[in-house]
């Protein structure tokens, strides 16, 4: 397989699309059932079966929300060297507890490493079935890859008021209003609806499309697999992004942890 960025977005395509399939087909009971490791769904640790079906044994790394860490580059065996110098960090699915009750919110996310940085992200959506996709230093795209489908974040506000994603900790400052504090003390007052959609990749995303208008993610961090794919598309569609106090991905593992706050 040449390392193309479309034959990659097609190799994801096909992986989420296993994944939706097996989802959808289990009955209510099974998807509601727990994994053998804590904090899994039963659901969880079948998509991570798929996603090294089709990428354990190709030279990558692969960083998961399931499997945390596999190193699966040995140059003594004779598995394909194809993905030799890639890093794959993956969330098979963003969104469990929304996908094992049947909620809308949830996808499959994937962020492309490419020598230690980023490349491309991946982003599916598990009911809609609506792509995500970024390149570095060439866009965010709906769907496809082409300047039909690119797209670039909205004005901040534009409709008059702000649909904001947010979560914080009670007892715990939250970050949101020193990153509000760089644009306007009162745009929180805009705000009349805040929402948590259970799926931080697909809230990212709708920042960044401007179905929604800001994400703030504090007191509970996040893991790199949960948000990087959908950081690299925020990033390339124009989101101001603060990570830890970081404008950008660059750098950042998929095993850390983050406060994450976009617009």
């Amino acid at each position: 397989m040449a390392l193309t960025f479309q034959n990659l977005f097609d190799l994801f395509d096909d992986i989420a699309d296993e994944i939706f399939a097996i989802v959808e087909d289990l009955s209510d009971s099974d998807r509601l059932k727990k994994g053998i490791e804590s904090g899994h769904y039963f659901i969880d640790e079948i998509a991570q079966e798929i996603v090294e079906k089709h990428l354990y044994g190709r030279g990558a790394q692969i960083i998961s929300e399931e499997a945390k860490f596999i190193e699966n580059y040995d140059l003594d065996s004779n598995d394909s060297k194809e993905f030799v110098g890639l890093t794959f960090v993956v969330d098979p699915i963003d969104g469990s507890s929304n996908a094992s009750r049947g909620l809308s919110d949830w996808s499959f996310s994937i962020l492309v490493k490419q020598d230690g940085l980023p490349w491309l992200s991946f982003v599916k959506h598990g009911v809609t079935k609506q792509k995500f996709l970024a390149i570095k230093g060439k866009g965010a795209f709906i769907n496809e890859v082409n300047n039909v489908n690119r797209i670039a974040k909205p004005d901040l506000g534009e409709r008059g008021d702000l649909f904001i994603s947010f979560c914080r900790e009670s007892k715990k400052e939250h970050p949101l209003e020193r990153f509000l504090g760089s644009i306007s003390t009162d745009l929180l007052g805009l705000s009349n609806k805040h929402r948590i959609l259970g799926s931080a990749s697909i809230a990212i995303s709708y920042v960044a499309t401007g179905t929604m208008d800001i994400y703030s993610h504090g007191g509970f961090y996040l893991y790199g697999w949960d948000c990087l794919a959908a950081l690299l598309f925020a990033q390339e569609a124009g989101c101001i992004i603060d990570i830890d106090g970081k404008n950008s991905i660059d750098n950042l593992a998929g095993d850390e942890r983050f406060l994450v706050n976009v617009y």
